[in-house]
């Protein structure tokens, strides 16, 4: 399973959904795991250390996107992400299913491989 992690859009969020010591130990455990270059970094957190824990760099968040069969965020998706997602992609995150219900519906759709 590869597991995607891209850069937060939310500015002032510092936060990372996972440091390469997660990363470690889901790589340990099989899975293959494509950070975006500079995750980290709100964090002092740098490439190299995401790396050295068996992460491979992606180059821009759509590349993640696309790619992963897991996303691992911290907050929702804009459309625009959510509709970047390739098929079956599991997504892990904070969702406002209340306030939210054009998302949801969104990510509820069924995609085919033409949409991407």
């Amino acid at each position: 399973m590869k597991i995607g992690v891209a850069k937060e859009k939310v500015v002032s969020d510092k936060r990372v959904p996972i440091v390469p010591a997660g990363v470690k130990k889901l790589v340990e455990l099989g899975a293959e795991v494509l950070v975006e270059k500079g995750i980290g970094a709100s964090i002092s957190i740098a490439d190299k250390e995401y790396e050295a824990a068996g992460a491979q760099l992606a180059a821009d968040q759509e590349s993640v996107l696309k790619s992963a069969d897991m996303i691992l965020r911290l907050n929702k998706p804009t459309p625009e992400e959510a509709a970047a997602l390739k098929p079956g992609t599991i997504l892990v995150s904070f969702l406002d299913p209340f306030g939210e219900k054009k998302l949801l519906q969104n990510l509820a759709k069924p995609r085919s491989q033409s949409h991407l």
